[in-house]
């Protein structure tokens, strides 16, 4: 029964684009939350996933060019956090300034609002 759900979860995942981040909320039209969750530690653990932070995963990015998988998009994953959590959120200061293109300089510290809780989340470097 498990397997075909991991069925389904991995080819609703290899349908992504490369960096989208998810949850195990984006598959709950598939399977309950145990089941999802048994299938994304498998899939993450053949190397189909990457775990940026408890709960949220994305689909890495390689880059040739440096010969390895580049790090996590910011922005998937804030989006993803708010998906799994069931927020709404803007991007904030700095954050929202570059992502309209009003300033070109990226910021060390990744800001959104949100109608949730406060929560501050560190993404891996690697």
């Amino acid at each position: 029964m498990r397997e075909r759900y991991q069925k389904k979860i991995e080819e609703r995942i290899m349908g992504f684009e490369p960096g989208k981040a998810f949850s195990a909320v984006t598959f709950s039209d598939i399977a309950d939350m145990n089941s999802t969750n048994v299938a994304l530690y498998r899939l993450e653990k053949e190397g189909k996933i990457r775990r940026v932070i408890k709960g949220i995963y994305d689909i890495p990015v390689y880059s040739s060019l440096l010969d390895e998988y580049g790090v996590p998009d910011v922005e998937q994953a804030a989006e993803a956090i708010a998906e799994k959590f069931n927020w709404n959120i803007a991007p904030s200061g700095d954050t929202a300034l570059n992502l309209l293109h009003i300033s070109t300089q990226v910021p060390n510290v990744w800001e959104y609002v949100s109608d949730g809780p406060y929560r501050e989340c560190e993404l891996p470097l690697s």
